[in-house]
Order: C-alpha cells, then sequence, then structure tokens
C-alpha cells in the first residue's frame, strides 16, 4: 500500500467501526421497544455482515497470494484488471514475491515497526474505550 494513503486507510476502518456502533445504536433505539425487539437486532446486525460475505464471492485474490502460491498467471490478470479499472498502464516484468515470511505478525513488532506499532495498538484501545464508553452512556 503506497504511503501515501496508508493512514487513511487505517482512519477508515477506525471510522468504520464507530459507523457500525452508531449503526446499532440506532437499530437498538428502533427496534427493542418492539415485542421480542432483540430478535430483530440481531437479524439487522447481521444484515450487513452477509453482505460481507456475499461481496467477498466477487472479489479477486490478492496477487501476492497467487504469486506465493505459484499462480502467477492469475496474479497478472488480477494486477491487469486492477490497472484497467485505475485507468493505468501496468508495468512490464516479471513477478515474484520478495519475502514469503513477510507479514507475519511478529514482523509487525519487528525493530523498524516497534514505535508505529505501539503507537497504533494505543490509539487502537483509545478508540475502543471512546467508542464503548459512549455506546454505555446513551440510555435505554
Amino acid at each position: 500500500m503506497p504511503v501515501k494513503v496508508r493512514s487513511w486507510n487505517i482512519l477508515f476502518l477506525a471510522v468504520y467501526w464507530i459507523l457500525g456502533a452508531f449503526y446499532e445504536c440506532i437499530v437498538a433505539i428502533c427496534v427493542m421497544q418492539l415485542d421480542d425487539g432483540w430478535r430483530y437486532q440481531v437479524l439487522l446486525t447481521a444484515l450487513p455482515v452477509l453482505a460481507m460475505c456475499v461481496a467477498t464471492y466477487f472479489m479477486d485474490e490478492s496477487p501476492r497470494y497467487l504469486v506465493i502460491n505459484n499462480r502467477k498467471e492469475e496474479a497478472q490478470k488480477v494486477l491487469e484488471k486492477i490497472c484497467r479499472d485505475n485507468k493505468v498502464q501496468p508495468i512490464n516484468g516479471d513477478l515474484y514475491a520478495r519475502d514469503e515470511r513477510s507479514g507475519e505478525f511478529l514482523e509487525v513488532w519487528a525493530k523498524p515497526n516497534t514505535c508505529e506499532s505501539l503507537q497504533i495498538t494505543i490509539h487502537f484501545i483509545c478508540n475502543m474505550f471512546l467508542l464503548f464508553g459512549i455506546t454505555m452512556l446513551i440510555p435505554d
């Protein structure tokens, strides 16, 4: 992911958590007065998840995943599709995975990433306390 947009993507991830919490609160306010309102609450809470399950069926595999699993032709097709969708010329060359180990959990906490990983973790914990604190303050 390009450095220019990496922080925006992390920000959008946090925003979606908050939007999901507000969605849940609005649904609760609307349906909890009904008889068996909790059943409607569960159903309406599951709808976005079900929509994402259906949407993932139509998503392409990660080109990196395909290359690591020796499916380079498929990876090339996915990259060409991405370039076509973004109206960018594809770059010619061979596809290869830099390191199959790259992307493991402990690598995030390795030496050059330690400070940033700690900051993101603290940010996430603060967001969760804020999010659940606001949720608990909403009256019945």
